[in-house]
Parts: structure tokens; sequence; C-alpha cells
């Protein structure tokens, strides 16, 4: 059974775990050609296990965001050396590579969706679904509409019009957030919204779940 560690963020304060934390300081650390180690990623965040920072990392190297420019060597008469890495892509959007390198699913339903309530002026539940499915990823109305009201809760949508008898509700994105958030806000197993253009969370003190891999 997974080992289970709780953190306790605070509404509106950054959060310092998990892969957006952990891309956005891998982002930092390798400008301008810069190597860098797990240890330093580790040490900019609030994560318990350096395990799970190493594990991105040899996921990103095998998905070639990243290049191993010198190999990890394990202690015994010389002193044990960590792997170092070198950035080869940066894009603004949080890589989620498998183990083998191959891009990974999670989280590309709530990308599209992000995407279409960018583009669309109003739209109900099922009209979003509709616009953010691809022949890849479909998204369901329920997912859709679970989606909206966690958005609608931490003040990303405004009602256009209410829900009534054989009427759907209708929300539109608030101008003052479609800008500086090309990245989809998430919604966490404990049912708030994470926003990683910010690295806040919305919108009350909870205990997230993290789960060793």
């Amino acid at each position: 059974m997974p080992k289970v560690f709780r953190l306790t963020i605070r509404a509106h304060s950054p959060v310092l775990t998990g892969i957006d934390h952990y891309w956005s300081v891998i982002r930092d650390l390798g400008r301008g050609g810069a190597t860098f180690t797990a240890t330093e990623v580790f040490n900019q965040s609030k994560q318990r296990r350096l395990e799970a920072v190493s594990d991105y990392l040899r996921r990103l190297a095998k998905a070639e965001y990243l290049e191993i420019v010198e190999p990890h060597r394990p202690g015994g008469r010389r002193k044990t050396r960590p792997t170092v890495y070198r950035l080869l892509r940066r894009p603004t959007e949080t890589p989620h590579p498998r183990r083998d390198g191959t891009p990974a699913r999670q989280g590309l339903g709530q990308a599209q969706m992000w995407t279409a309530i960018r583009a669309l002026d109003a739209f109900t539940a099922a009209e979003l679904a509709v616009a953010a499915s691809t022949e890849e990823v479909s998204v369901a109305r329920a997912t859709a509409l679970s989606y909206c009201k966690a958005l609608k809760r931490a003040g990303y949508l405004t009602v256009v019009s209410p829900a009534g008898p054989g009427r759907a509700e209708v929300w539109r994105l608030r101008p003052s957030m479609k800008k500086g958030r090309p990245e989809a806000p998430k919604i966490l197993r404990t049912k708030v919204v994470y926003d990683p253009n910010t690295g806040e969370i919305w919108p009350r003190p909870v205990e997230a779940e993290e789960v060793s891999p």
C-alpha cells in the first residue's frame, strides 16, 4: 500500500511541492544552460522525500527534457556524486512523462477544458465538454460540470444564466482570470483548486494528501 504524507496548505499560500512546483524550480535552475541536481530542486521544495524529486527528474531525462551531464556515482573508496542534469527544453506547461518517457494523459482533460474556457464567450457544461474533447481525450459532461463548479467556487467563473427547469447553468470566465494564466487550474483530490500559474490554493485552508509512487 502506498504511503500517504499529509501536508497542511493554507488558502492563497504558495504550494512548494508536486511536479508543477518542481518544474518551475527546474526552469529557474536551468536558465542559460546551468546544471543542477535533484538535491537543489528538493532544497527549494517542501517535499519530504528526495526520491520523489529524483523520480521526476529521471522521467524528464527519459522524455528528453533533460540531459544527464554527469551520471550518479555510488560511494565506496570514492565520494558519492549525484546525477547532474542540464535542461534541454523549457515549455511553460508542466511535462507529465511516464517512467519510460512517454507522455501521460493525466491532467489533459482539465488542460483542454481550460483552453476551451478561455476561448468561449459563455458556455454550459455540455458545451464545454464538446469544445474540450479531442480524438485522444474525451471530456464527459459530468467531468465538465464538476470542473466548472470548482472554478466557480474559486472565483474563476461567473454565472451568466442560472440553472432552471429544463435549462442548464451558463458560465463565463472572469476577464481578470484570463491574463497570465496559460496553465489550467487543477482540482486536487481535496476538491480545492490549485493554480500552477500563481502557486496558490483556493479557497480555504486544507490538509492535502500526497501519495508516494
